[in-house]
């Protein structure tokens, strides 16, 4: 058997090694992978609403608009998987699950011809399924768009009455985010999401002399810096 001229084993050698490399590198990189983490950011809650009123056993409703919004806090716990090619523009994909804890309480006064009554509306807690799809903006940064479906839990408070009303709602997500790999394995991201959630109606935010209705029609923007660790 004729031996193998010097050169092409080498090359041979040298491109095996490479792939090797870029293998390893691949499955190393924190933009590949399964990944969890933590972020930390701002939510703005608002709700566009109405609310009605009467004394009990009165006549007819008095209807009045119900707006409210605040600003707050927010934290989160996620994972999640995503793969990367390792040049610009190459393709960027994956999915994340994420629990959120926000700490905005909205609050408003809604004002009737004859009364004046206080409502509080607070998300205690947001999970979401949230898809991605970009391109690399550079070797180890994707840029991308990120939407999915989330499930919120709220709490409407009359303050007259010391009535509650909790609903769990679902809501539809969309955004865009930016990931880097700022070290072997770990990656930070910023992203900025806008929730709308389904609208919901209390009924039983009454006292022994009041009966009073109110809608909601949750809305949120959250902006959240978040680290992760691939796995």
């Amino acid at each position: 058997m004729k031996k193998m001229c010097p050169f092409l084993s080498v090359a041979i050698a040298c491109a095996g090694i490479s792939v090797a490399s870029t293998a390893a590198a691949t499955a190393e990189s924190a933009l590949n992978g399964w990944y969890a983490g933590f972020g930390v950011g701002y939510q703005h809650l608002k709700s566009n609403g109405n609310a009605k009123f009467r004394l009990t056993g009165a006549g007819s409703f008095s209807s009045a608009t119900s707006d409210m919004k605040e600003s707050g806090a927010l934290g989160d716990v996620h994972v999640g998987y995503s793969e990367a090619g390792t040049s610009v523009r190459d393709l960027y994909y994956g999915g994340k699950l994420l629990i959120q804890i926000p700490t905005a309480h909205a609050s408003n006064k809604v004002e009737f011809s004859n009364a004046e009554f206080e409502n509080k509306l607070k998300q205690d807690v947001n999970g979401s399924l949230m898809a991605q799809l970009g391109l690399l903006a550079a070797s180890e940064t994707a840029i991308y768009a990120t939407l999915g479906v989330s499930y919120g839990y709220f709490t409407y408070k009359h303050v007259e009455t010391g009535s509650t009303v909790s609903k769990w709602r679902f809501g539809f997500p969309f955004g865009l985010g930016v990931r880097k790999t700022i070290d072997e394995g770990v990656s930070v991201s910023l992203e900025g999401v806008y929730t709308f959630f389904n609208s919901f109606t209390t009924k039983d935010l009454d006292s022994s002399n009041v009966e009073y209705i109110a809608k909601a029609s949750p809305r949120t923007f959250s902006a959240t810096v978040g680290i992760s660790w691939t796995f």
